[in-house]
């Protein structure tokens, strides 16, 4: 018997166990006058809840996947094969997985290195030049000039958390704290 057989087995033995506890516990609830989709508590009976957990995976699906990750070298293997005969499908999949399209690029503007706050309305400046000359997308201006407002928040943070520092050593000076 091969290991996927033998994990199949496995898995569907134990998926009719717990559909045999589940039928055992219906069977006793309905003997006992119990609507099934309701459970027991401390005040009485609530009504549970119904299907899997959100975000959780099916069992088909977990199985699937170990199996794919285990025979990834022999499939990838095949569409290699596939790809090389002309089948442009399985070349199009092996090229994706080989040279992924990249989400985003490097982006190089011309600009000073940002060292306080006084560097930020000449670095924003600068980027929405480079973005009018066309050197860069106004998508790429957008994400550099969100970079620049992150910097500037966290100095303008930590200037203040310095000034609060300072008023409170103050105020502890004066005995008013």
């Amino acid at each position: 018997m091969t290991v996927n057989k033998a994990l199949e087995k496995i898995i569907n033995q134990q998926i009719d166990d717990e559909m045999k506890k589940a039928q055992e516990t219906r069977n006793a609830l309905r003997k006992d006058n119990v609507d099934p989709s309701m459970h027991p508590s401390e005040s009485g009976f609530i009504k549970k809840s119904t299907g899997r957990p959100h975000g959780s995976r099916n069992r088909a699906a977990l199985f699937a996947e170990q199996i794919m990750y285990r025979e990834v070298e022999s499939i990838f293997t095949v569409l290699v094969d596939k790809a090389k005969e002309g089948d442009m499908t399985a070349l199009k999949i092996v090229a994706d997985r080989i040279c992924p399209t990249r989400k985003d690029i490097p982006v190089r503007i011309k600009t000073n290195r940002l060292k306080s706050t006084e560097d930020i309305p000449l670095a924003m400046k600068d980027i929405v030049n480079t973005a009018l000359e066309g050197d860069i997308s106004p998508f790429e201006a957008a994400n550099l000039a969100s970079a620049v407002d992150l910097y500037r928040k966290s100095v303008e943070t930590d200037e203040l958390a310095h000034k609060l520092d300072d008023i409170q050593s103050h105020l502890k000076n004066l005995g008013l704290e």
